[in-house]
């Protein structure tokens, strides 16, 4: 057989006597050279150092020569001959199918033994594209993300497109770029001679037949990329499927990219919907194997797909995690994911060793990075939730020790080598700017290094420094038109918002703190933070030192008592608010003072001391409308509504409610909109108007559906109900004041005391007209309404009525003769009817006339008639 000499070796021998008969001489050399190897075996001498290299050859070295014992030869002339036999010989196990194919697969015909789900889409895009003319396709990702048993199924689908073969080439154990010929070489069964040399040899084996080669953990070996491109080039029928945690950048390389798992878009699924989830799916498969008992059930469903997420779907680490529940139960597990380096180790021993923990996993990436790119990685670390490209720069400007031009790769360099690596991903986003990710494991691990390299400090208090400007650019925006897209951007960032918010504690820098405290203080009071905004600003405020600070020491006190009043936690929000006042007073800021004054004389609504909020209020509105500031005078019209309101005043409340909702108008941005919307529609209710308060409704429930506010879906519910309860239908007036009050409940909102009096009032009547026992009935079945058929049921109540002539006419009336017209349906005198406008009596005649000249009607009994009939006024 050719490249096969024993007869030369022996004749070497005969040449080389050496007394013991093993061919040495006394004083000569102890072997032959890598040369002399290379002729008797007719090969190449690289080919021989190759061998030695990868230790199939045993060698010593001598000076710059190697010397290999005549021992040693016949071992390799061995190993070689076994490799030029068929591997259908060598195999033990006899091939249930005939050898058909030039080159025998050596992709196993074997199940894998572990089951492989969710990576049907991934197949299937994978097997496309190779079958649509890719011809180099490379799976990349990070460390146990699967990018290799997707590579397997893609090979075992492919099978029949490849008649020429299908090979796998394992590559973790090639450490050195230049073996990776031989490495392919020894998979295709191609052998060097001294007229073939190894790349031809290669290029031979895989000319025939179309051929699929499939190259798993290339990520070290990219200098030998070009390598792949040269076989490409002389084999027309090959494609090459590659892993790899980094790109190749080869000219035709088309990558795909292989996500986590799909995870649940909620933790509240029934476990039929759950188990549709990739994530979920090999989580329980592996559990099932670590524990036969376990079955995915409602009373653990939520917490297996908690799991799942914190383990962002990363198949390694849900695997490693899922073994674990042979001793702890799926909420112990959940508990112990703050350390999951610690928690995902101990994988199966026939895994590679960099499989066996997610710790491993990681570690074999980063070490592949150069400096630069791990200082990089190390800092990013200290992101939560995510980062841009913005605040990559930011934490990087200031790291440790002196820099000049030149000296590192840009920012941008060495994010996009630790995005080709697979430790950051750009995650998905809405707005315009893209954001980065670490997965959560990846995460973990790159603060340990950035533990031990004494940088943590610096990268930490770079990265609060960055948040607290974002916080305080976006401040002035909060209550503007851009209201929406600053709260987006906060919204995005409020792990990092709240990451550091907690250094800054820990560090005691209690002015920081105080600075970012306040300037978030109206992200707080929205619903959804409430509770999370009020601990942090308790915490802060307790911080040692905070005094030396007081204009930020007063704010954060004004946003606490925002925070608290909003809760409906009034003698907490009454002692923050008493305090920021004291410091506003203090450090002469007139507005600050007047918001602070408005701020008590709402609690004291609250309380029912209508006096002293209207004191309050007769204080700080001169304040206001010196300062022309429109939005605190739209607070203090609000607020003097309420109090009218409070006093079943409910002309003036109207009137000033109308006020406040004509001052904010004037304030960009939609953000106190719905709120006087919803006391304008109240009041219409209240004076038994519901048709006049169905387009306040509306507005308000158009206002929820579009920026998904909680807050204003149960003001629009409330309405709802209340216009339902004015037609009759107490059944339905019910469901929807309870479908209310579970939002309001579930975000922390309670209702004004005194609305919630004169709710009370309405749920009163109710149960009296449908009896205890309906009542509450129907009282339980709204609770459970899910908000986004409350809002449809609140919706159809809200629609306005069929147009009519009549309809049309009322609605040339200003709101002063609707109030006429009000009083003369309910049979008002004329006499009264100036009384209770207080208005004189000429004055209400003539707005008597505009009345009848607007509706074209002859008399006040037919005007009366009317407003009854279109609904103005019940009957």
């Amino acid at each position: 057989m050719a490249g096969e000499p024993p007869a030369d070796v022996d004749r070497e021998r005969e040449r080389n006597p050496m007394p013991d008969g093993s061919g040495r001489s006394n004083g000569a050399s102890p072997g032959v050279t890598a040369l002399d190897a290379a002729r008797l075996f007719g090969v190449h001498e690289r080919t021989i150092r190759r061998a030695i290299g990868r230790g199939e050859l045993e060698a010593s070295k001598r000076g710059r020569s190697f010397q290999i014992t005549p021992e040693a030869l016949d071992r390799y002339r061995l190993r070689r001959a076994d490799r030029a036999r068929p591997r259908s010989a060598r195999c033990s196990l006899p091939r249930s199918e005939p050898e058909v194919v030039p080159v025998a697969s050596t992709l196993p015909p074997l199940a894998p033994p572990t089951s492989f789900v969710g990576r049907e889409r991934d197949v299937a895009t994978a097997t496309a594209l190779l079958g649509s003319g890719v011809r180099l396709l490379t799976l990349t990702g990070p460390g146990g993300v699967g990018k290799t048993r997707l590579a397997m199924a893609v090979a075992a689908a492919m099978r029949d497109r490849f008649p020429g073969g299908v090979h796998v080439v394992e590559l973790a154990a090639v450490r050195n770029p230049t073996a990776l010929l031989d490495a392919i070489a020894e998979e295709v069964e191609a052998i060097e001679t001294r007229d073939q040399p190894l790349p031809a040899a290669v290029a031979a084996r895989l000319a025939s037949g179309p051929h699929l080669l499939v190259l798993d953990n290339f990520e070290h070996l990219r200098p030998a990329g070009p390598t792949v491109t040269a076989l490409l080039a002389a084999c027309p029928n090959l494609a090459v499927l590659v892993t790899s945690r980094l790109r190749l950048r080869l000219s035709p390389e088309h990558e795909l990219p292989v996500p986590p798992l799909a995870l649940p878009p909620t933790d509240d699924l029934p476990p039929e919907q759950f188990i549709a989830y990739g994530a979920i799916r090999l989580f329980v498969d592996r559990a099932r194997a670590a524990d036969g008992r376990f079955t995915l059930s409602c009373a653990n469903g939520s917490t297996v797909a908690a799991v799942c997420r914190r383990l962002d779907g990363l198949p390694l680490a849900l695997e490693l995690a899922a073994a674990r529940l042979r001793v702890l139960s799926p909420a112990a597990l959940a508990v112990r994911l703050t350390d999951q380096l610690g928690l995902l180790s101990g994988g199966p021993a026939d895994a590679p060793p960099r499989l066996r923990s997610m710790r491993e996993a990681i570690a074999w990436s980063y070490d592949l990075l150069a400096e630069p790119e791990q200082a990089l990685f190390r800092r990013l670390a200290v992101f939560a939730g995510g980062f841009t490209f913005e605040a990559a720069e930011g934490i990087v400007a200031v790291e440790a020790g002196p820099r000049q031009p030149g000296d590192t790769p840009s920012t941008l360099d060495r994010l996009t080598a630790l995005l080709d690596a697979g430790l950051v991903r750009r995650v998905e986003a809405d707005g315009a700017e893209p954001r980065f990710g670490l997965l959560e494991p990846v995460r973990q691990f790159g603060l340990e290094p950035l533990a031990a390299s004494g940088d943590e400090t610096a990268a930490r208090d770079a990265h609060a420094a960055v948040f607290l400007a974002l916080a305080e650019r976006a401040e002035p925006f909060l209550l503007g038109p851009e209201q929406p897209l600053w709260f987006g951007r906060l919204e995005a960032d409020l792990a990092n918002l709240h990451a550091a918010l907690d250094w800054l504690h820990e560090r005691g820098d209690a002015l920081r703190a105080l600075r970012l405290a306040g300037a978030l203080g109206l992200l707080w009071t929205w619903p959804p933070y409430l509770r999370e905004g009020r601990a942090r600003l308790e915490a802060v405020l307790a911080m040692p030192g905070t005094d030396a600070y007081p204009e930020p020491l007063a704010k954060a006190r004004h946003a606490a008592g925002n925070v608290a009043h909003w809760q409906s936690d009034d003698a907490a929000a009454e002692a923050f608010f008493a305090a920021a006042l004291a410091g506003w007073r203090d450090l002469g800021h007139d507005q600050d003072i007047a918001h602070a004054l408005r701020s008590l004389a709402s609690l004291a609504l609250e309380r029912g001391e209508l006096d002293r909020a209207e004191g309050l209020l007769v204080e700080c509105r001169p304040i206001f409308e010196r300062l022309a500031d429109t939005q605190g005078l739209g607070f203090v019209l609000m607020t003097l509504g309420l109090i009218a309101s409070a006093r079943d005043n409910h002309d003036a409340a109207l009137h000033l409610h109308e006020a406040s909702l004509a001052a904010w108008a004037s304030v960009p941005g939609e953000g106190y909109t719905p709120g006087a919307l919803a006391n304008i529609g109240w009041e219409h209710l209240l004076r038994r108007e519901p048709m006049a308060a169905r387009d306040p409704y509306a507005r308000v429930l158009e206002y929820a559906r579009t920026e998904g506010d909680q807050r204003a879906y149960a003001d629009a519910i409330s309405g709802a109900a209340g216009i339902a309860t004015a037609r009759g239908d107490a059944v339905l007036a019910v469901h929807l004041f309870a479908a209310a009050a579970a939002i309001r409940d579930e975000i922390g909102v309670a209702l004004r005391v005194t609305t919630q009096t004169q709710h009370d009032r309405l749920l009163t009547a109710l149960r009296r007209r449908l009896g205890e026992v309906a009542f509450w009935t129907a009282w339980a079945q709204g609770g459970r309404m899910p908000t986004a058929a409350a809002a449809a049921t609140a919706a159809t109540l809200l629609q306005p009525p069929t147009p009519n002539p009549d309809g049309d006419a009322l609605s040339g009336l200003t709101s002063r003769e609707r109030d006429v017209l009000r009083l003369l349906a309910q049979g008002s005198s004329d006499k009264e009817i100036p009384a209770a406008l207080s208005v004189s009596r000429r004055t209400a005649s003539k707005h008597v006339s505009a009345i009848l000249g607007k509706l074209g009607v002859p008399s006040r009994a037919a005007a009366a008639a009317l407003a009854v009939r279109v609904g103005l006024v019940a009957a």
